[in-house]
């Protein structure tokens, strides 16, 4: 830890930990008709060092959760969903959020999804988060489904359980589809052999 390199590491770490907040204002801002592909950049720069700074970001998390319950931009949404999921369990006050987009089917798919990943690294050891993963493994979203699946490898969840949905999502038609599932098979290493 005296290595000047790991000290600037550190440095920077903080810097953006202190910025926390001021993204986090940056994700609230509302902009006009004139103003919105600037914002909407703002506001993607602004997850991207929310989501690098991990759990250093904890100070966004009331933010975020506000970005992930709007109806706005489903990408910013599902970004700022990724980014509480990189935060870890210092955003374990979003987890009912994260739980009510999971169950709500009339949620784009890609912000239920990133909810199923976001919840095992947040709540690692809860059994009520397997339940409701396992659940979600039989739900209408294949992406969904997919993520789910993924989420509970993760959670060291039996292989038989996982593999069905996870071969299944291998003959879709969607490329973004299948490379979730294989990504998902790899992870489990030997479990999926």
């Amino acid at each position: 830890d005296q290595h000047p390199a790991f000290r600037d590491m550190i440095a920077d770490h903080l810097k953006v930990a202190r910025c926390a907040e001021d993204l986090a204002r940056t994700l609230k801002s509302a902009p006009s008709d004139f103003w919105v592909s600037t914002e909407r950049a703002k506001q993607q720069f602004a997850l991207a060092l929310l989501s690098a700074a991990g759990p250093a970001a904890r100070q966004a998390v009331p933010s975020l959760v506000v970005l992930a319950e709007s109806k706005n931009d489903h990408d910013l949404r599902a970004a700022g969903v990724s980014v509480l999921r990189d935060i870890g369990p210092s955003a374990r006050s979003a987890v009912p959020v994260l739980k009510k987009l999971l169950q709500d089917k009339d949620e784009w798919p890609d912000v239920r999804s990133r909810a199923a990943t976001a919840l095992p690294r947040i709540c690692p050891k809860d059994p009520e988060i397997v339940r409701l993963l396992s659940q979600m493994l039989y739900d209408d979203r294949i992406l969904v489904r997919v993520r789910v699946a993924g989420a509970l490898a993760d959670l060291k969840a039996p292989p038989n359980d996982l593999l069905p949905v996870l071969t299944n999502a291998l003959d879709h038609k969607l490329a973004s589809i299948r490379l979730a599932a294989l990504e998902s098979l790899c992870e489990m290493d030997d479990a999926a052999l």
